[in-house]
């Protein structure tokens, strides 16, 4: 991203491909890094005064480099709200949470997302395979920006209606699911013995025929299966609400780096 932002590489067409994966990965780098606890590690990494170094990953959002939505590639849009999202989001046990402006920021950001693919979602040229990858990250964007507003000392609003479809469709009949940001919103998701053997068994046959990606995959396995284990622990513990935002940052600061969700 310095580099890119020093040469001006995003003013140049040629490079729209690797302009691309660059933004991908410095769009999902964020919600890692929201959650990964070993913040001084990248403080060393940026301590040399001549290097600048940008801890806070304050880069250029995706929508300068892509039209506003709808826009032809619906899954700029949605990276760019999770993006926006992971990166200014308050901890719900922190009073600022509770602050009007930020109650009306959050339903402003929760507006944008259901705007952010409805109208390229319906542009007859939007593949099936596009159109069901905007889907997922639509669905997970959602789920995670309201876990993550919840107060941890309140019962959390029932996201059932938004993630049933999703455990008795595409969980259980597609053949694989390279999206693992939206894989591992959404299974955290599943409660029941069945809806979690459907994760598994979608994990594995992605791991099957996936040409990349396995150590992610297996990172990804691994934090799902820690976080079910948080999630049983509070339900044995008569109602305790689970606190979303510390569970998630717990098994994500499992690693000692920072995981990729790619």
């Amino acid at each position: 991203m310095d580099m890119i932002r020093a040469t001006q590489l995003s003013d140049h067409s040629s490079y729209g491909f690797l302009l691309d994966w660059v933004f991908y990965h410095e769009a999902l780098s964020r919600f890692a890094v929201r959650h990964w606890r070993h913040k001084s590690l990248l403080a060393l990494e940026t301590a040399d005064p001549k290097q600048p170094g940008n801890l806070d990953l304050q880069y250029p959002p995706l929508t300068r480099y892509r039209p506003a939505p709808p826009c032809p590639n619906p899954t700029f849009a949605i990276l760019n709200l999770l993006s926006e999202i992971c990166g200014t989001l308050v901890d719900p046990r922190d009073p600022g949470s509770r602050d009007p402006n930020y109650i009306n920021y959050v339903k402003t950001l929760e507006m944008q997302l259901e705007e952010s693919t409805s109208g390229s979602l319906s542009d007859p040229t939007t593949t099936p395979k596009a159109s069901m990858g905007a889907q997922l990250y639509h669905l997970a964007t959602r789920v995670y920006l309201a876990r993550a507003t919840q107060s941890p000392y309140e019962t959390p609003a029932s996201l059932e209606p938004l993630v049933r479809a999703v455990f008795q469709g595409t969980v259980a009949t597609c053949r694989s699911c390279e999206h693992f940001f939206p894989l591992f919103i959404l299974a955290l998701e599943a409660r029941r013995d069945e809806d979690r053997a459907a994760v598994l068994s979608l994990i594995e046959r992605t791991a099957r025929v996936s040409p990349r990606g396995s150590r992610s995959l297996g990172f990804v396995r691994g934090a799902v299966r820690g976080v079910w284990v948080q999630q049983d622990l509070h339900a044995e513990g008569e109602g305790r609400v689970v606190d979303y935002v510390r569970v998630v940052s717990g098994v994500v600061s499992a690693s000692n780096s920072i995981p990729s969700f790619v």
